[in-house]
């Protein structure tokens, strides 16, 4: 066994700072271990350590290893990945701040979708104080991650990954407090998750009472059939992606007319646009095409120093909706062959299917709501 140990610079470090009349704090390389230790464990390196000196940009491996075409590939691995990261802070104004970062990470040794080997990281926040009374703020966070990989390096046989994914999350908000007696609190979000992998499934024939999904072409996927080759091919390569666009916006007033009397009043609502890659026609949405509301109001009322009224109401409210089910399906009792595609028909024309059952499938949309009422006392002695 030889000893493995070996120091290296692997984060190219870019940090730019520009605020008025203060100093920029120290920006830290991207933290790499992570990615470096899944693509270890994947080449069967578990024996090998990682660590990493974020501020110097040095990653350390240490370890056992068998031989020095062992050292030779696990440090290979390790170089293959480098990053960069870009932060910033200004100050237009005396009220009025912002700063913001930019991460960059590349691994060219990556296989699977478990690590990527894209990725990028945007974070952004901005404050403004017009008067002391009222605060104004955004972010933005932004995580881009890619893989354009094959899944085992020989296209013909399991075709590109062209896995892609990305969370990006935008967020207002505006705090006005003019006096003691009254307040407002206003907030928007919009965040958009989506993924998609390209991926082979395993469909099912067609029957009166169970149709099967398909691809738009019915064609087989390239690569073998599973089970130990016994079983039936597989459709694709298909595009297997979940999208959940949401949108949230929350508005609350605070009334205080007298010192004894509190109330608070507002309304919350977060609503769900999405779709996702269907592989049973009549499989659902749910609760990608969905809304979620809070009214709510609570009051309280010192009758005098140790006793206190209150009550508060609450409504929730939750519904779904919207086309679910695949859209392509298989119309005959085969699967596809390498030679020859199964029928392809929409799953509109077939009956039993999520497209054209009732209430937008067998399993139907969930409505729900409550209305909550509490009334207690606070009595301190």
């Amino acid at each position: 066994m030889k000893k493995l140990r070996l120091s290296m610079v692997m984060v190219a470090l870019l940090a730019v700072g520009i605020l008025a009349g203060c100093s920029q704090t120290a920006t830290k390389s991207p933290d790499v271990s992570d990615s470096i230790r899944k693509s270890l464990d994947q080449a069967g390196f578990k024996d090998v350590t990682v660590s990493q000196d974020r501020d110097k940009g040095i990653v350390t491996l240490g370890g056992q290893v068998a031989s020095e075409n062992d050292k030779s590939q696990a440090e290979s691995l390790a170089k293959s990945l480098a990053g960069a990261t870009f932060g910033v802070a200004v100050q237009p104004s005396k009220n009025w701040h912002i700063n913001g970062s930019v991460e960059l990470l590349y691994a060219d040794n990556v296989l699977t979708p478990v690590a990527p080997r894209q990725l990028q990281h945007y974070r952004f926040h901005a404050t403004y104080r017009p008067r002391t009374w009222a605060t104004f703020s955004g972010a933005y966070n932004d995580l881009e991650r890619h893989n354009n990989t094959n899944n085992t390096g020989t296209a013909s046989v399991d075709g590109p990954l062209r896995h892609v994914d990305h969370s990006r999350i935008l967020s207002l908000n505006a705090d006005l407090m003019p006096n003691e007696h009254y307040g407002f609190d206003i907030g928007y979000a919009y965040s958009d998750v989506y993924t998609a992998t390209n991926i082979c499934f395993l469909g099912t024939a067609s029957s009166p009472t169970i149709p099967g999904a398909a691809t738009p072409s019915g064609a087989a996927c390239p690569s073998p059939p599973p089970r130990g080759g016994t079983g039936p091919y597989t459709f694709g390569p298909a595009k297997d992606f979940m999208n959940a666009p949401t949108q949230y916006v929350s508005v609350a007033l605070a009334l205080s007319p007298i010192e004894k009397f509190h109330a608070n009043i507002g309304y919350r609502i977060s609503s769900v646009n999405g779709s996702r890659f269907f592989n049973d026609p009549r499989d659902v949405n749910g609760s990608l095409v969905s809304t979620y509301q809070t009214p709510f109001l609570n009051l309280s009322y010192a009758m005098r120093k140790n006793l206190i009224w209150k009550g508060e109401y609450d409504y929730f409210g939750y519904g779904e909706g919207g086309p679910s089910g695949a859209q392509y399906c298989n119309s005959s009792s085969t699967l596809p062959q390498p030679t020859m595609p199964a029928p392809v028909v929409p799953c509109s024309t077939l009956p039993n299917t999520a497209i054209s059952g009732p209430a937008y499938g067998f399993t139907a949309p969930r409505n729900f709501h409550a209305n909550n009422l509490t009334i207690g006392v606070h009595y301190a002695f």
